[in-house]
């Protein structure tokens, strides 16, 4: 049956299947499937000496199931692009806590600034490192790098939780610690990571004031009468 089918159909069948790749099931999980070997290639990495604040870079291309009517890349791609970023750059810098101690990381808060357009079709990297943290969450921040004139056009703010499987919280610094990086830290170094930890606090301060809208002040208005209900 298939042979009958004629030769151009099946370029076009083709092209099509190849343009949407990223759309098909299971897609996203094969595409994540890295971030796991990855850990598992550097479950006993020697994190001693190493930057908390260095940067891991991961390169994706726009195609066609990316992009919205407007022909650039989709506002809802970005988060799922951010999504195996973010995965990626955690299972880089805490392989062995992630392989060996197994905790679930949660998200609370993502934030995406646009600048520019990510126009289709282009390449580009998300750069990666950790902005603040404080005694419960981890704040990451990722910029979207076009690869052809080399300008910054988005970047995204992740406030995360490691848990335990119990449900404990992990303070990020423990986390740290348990992964090596701050192993004989000098007086020196310890000035320092605060200093940027301190400077990258000041930034995310208004995500925790927007988080405030949970409050039953807020919540309740969504149970008006005279809401509009669209039918999609």
């Amino acid at each position: 049956m298939a042979s009958n089918i004629p030769i151009i159909i099946k370029s076009f069948l083709f092209i099509l299947i190849l343009l949407n790749i990223k759309s098909f099931p299971l897609a996203y999980h094969i595409r994540s499937i890295p971030i796991f070997l990855k850990a598992f290639k550097d479950r006993n990495a020697d994190n001693e000496g190493k930057d908390i604040f260095q940067i891991v870079e991961c390169k994706y291309d726009v195609l066609f199931d990316d992009l919205d009517s407007n022909l650039h890349m989709n506002n809802s791609s970005y988060n799922k692009v951010l999504d195996h970023a973010r995965g990626y750059f955690l299972g880089t810098l805490f392989a062995n806590i992630m392989w060996y101690r197994k905790p679930s990381i949660m998200q609370r808060s993502v934030l995406m600034v646009f600048d520019h357009e990510i126009p289709p079709f282009s390449n580009y990297s998300v750069h990666t490192r950790i902005l603040t943290w404080d005694h419960k969450w981890l704040v990451l921040v990722s910029y979207f790098r076009l690869h052809k004139d080399n300008k910054i056009a988005s970047l995204g703010i992740s406030k995360c939780i490691f848990k335990e499987p119990n449900g404990k919280t992990i303070r990020p610094e423990e986390i740290f610690e348990a992964s090596g990086y701050l192993k004989n830290e000098s007086e020196k170094g310890k000035e320092e990571r605060e200093k940027r930890r301190q400077r990258g606090m000041k930034f995310v301060e208004g995500i925790h004031v927007a988080e405030g809208l949970f409050d039953d002040e807020f919540v309740k208005d969504l149970n008006l009468k005279n809401k509009i209900t669209a039918k999609l």
